[in-house]
């Protein structure tokens, strides 16, 4: 599937990492040798075997949840409930709290610094801006690779292809999205979230996200921003998206398909629900929450009046009822099995989906699964842009190259 153009901003250059292991091969053969075979030769197996593991885990890495801000400037995670003003504070997916003010420091800036964003999509949809915690100026990030940057441009603008702004007069305020370099010895490789506004919710209600209501409400606070989206640089990156075959023998990971799907989980494909069935902030669920339901059709949420909670007809089990998913969770009208390990991740569980509800992540996996291994370069599915849809996105026809059925 050819989701792109053929030409792209023009780069630089290109930096790859390569590194190499001994195997436990070696060291079998040389016991083998020196006459220890009937000794060592399960041990040497064994060993063996637990190389070969270890090489399939680690090409596995990838694991989608939340990477935390480890800098002092970041904010712990609690309720919205803070000493500050809570008309001030947006909250993210995981729970994590964050000033609305791109910088409230400088009162009354009308554009706060940086002046202009780092990149604006060709149409004016999209305006990124890129900040830096990787203080070891060796490691290649947006910063400093060219190459990385063209990836994002490239994203936005087949994002910007696919997403009609409504209502349609023409962009106004774009989405700001901060999108932040780190370098963590971390099994995650990037997260993603829009920011959730809870001033004035009232509990038991379904809140919209602040980049939905910037592509879909006809206004945006030209001072807040909308999301985050963190990549993680201690792993390695490819970046030749019109070349995705070319992964194979590099063992990095598909940046356009890993930074795609976080952007995703911004545009709203992701759950509000905790492992007790509860608003995970304490107060709201997401629009998101209201596709998922059993594979007997019972929703997992519900109204009960005005307000809306867990569906006392589902056990609350079913929410880490395993993988694979064997009681029934599904998302959307074409009931997409959904991941929901025995153990509640915060950011993971119920937000993501599972091709063949397996718990293989194979090249032909969704750009919404929960994992995706070194060397396997994926696009997104029909299938995942029609809970776009659902979300109440308006869609064009479509995304890159690709054309999908009108909505």
């Amino acid at each position: 599937m050819r989701l792109f153009n053929n030409t792209t901003i023009k780069t630089t250059f290109d930096t790859e990492k390569a590194y190499k292991r001994m195997s436990f091969l070696y060291f079998c053969e040389l016991i083998v040798v020196f006459g220890f075979m009937k000794y060592f030769y399960v041990i040497c197996f064994f060993l063996f075997q637990f190389n070969l593991v270890a090489q399939h885990q680690e090409l596995s890495v990838f694991t989608c949840g939340e990477l935390e801000d480890t800098s002092q400037t970041a904010q712990s995670r609690s309720s919205f409930h803070t000493a500050e003003n809570p008309d001030n504070i947006f909250v993210d997916r995981f729970g994590n709290e964050k000033q609305k003010k791109i910088n409230p420091n400088i009162a009354g800036q009308q554009r706060a610094i940086p002046l202009a964003p780092d990149y604006i999509s060709p149409e004016g949809l999209f305006a990124i801006y890129l900040t830096d915690q990787i203080s070891d100026n060796s490691i290649q990030d947006f910063d400093n690779n060219s190459a990385y940057r063209n990836v994002i441009a490239q994203i936005f603008a087949d994002l910007e292809q696919l997403i009609i702004e409504s209502p349609s007069t023409g962009v106004v305020e774009p989405v700001k999205i901060e999108l932040q370099s780190m370098s963590v010895n971390s099994g995650v490789l990037a997260s993603a979230s829009s920011y959730y506004d809870y001033s004035g919710v009232a509990v038991g209600t379904i809140v919209e996200g602040e980049v939905w209501k910037a592509i879909n409400s006809g206004s945006n606070d030209p001072d807040n921003w909308d999301g985050l989206i963190r990549v993680n640089f201690f792993h390695d990156w490819y970046s030749d998206f019109n070349n995705p075959t070319g992964i194979t023998g590099t063992n990095a990971f598909d940046m356009y398909a890993v930074l795609l799907h976080e952007i995703m989980h911004a545009l709203g494909f992701a759950s509000g629900i905790d492992e007790f069935g509860n608003p995970k902030n304490g107060r709201a669920f997401f629009k998101y929450d209201n596709l998922l339901h059993t594979d007997t059709n019972d929703n997992l949420i519900v109204p009960l009046g005005l307000d809306w909670s867990f569906n006392s007809a589902v056990p609350i089990n079913t929410i880490t009822n395993g993988c694979p998913s064997t009681s029934e969770i599904r998302l959307g009208d074409n009931n997409l099995p959904v991941h929901s390990p025995q153990v509640f991740s915060n950011g993971s569980s119920l937000s993501h989906v599972d091709l063949n509800n397996d718990c293989n992540y194979p090249l032909n996996d969704f750009i919404m699964a929960y994992a995706i291994a070194a060397e396997t370069s994926r696009r997104p599915l029909s299938q995942e842009f029609d809970i776009l849809c659902s979300l109440n996105y308006n869609l064009s026809t479509q995304f890159g190259k690709q054309h999908f059925g009108k909505h």
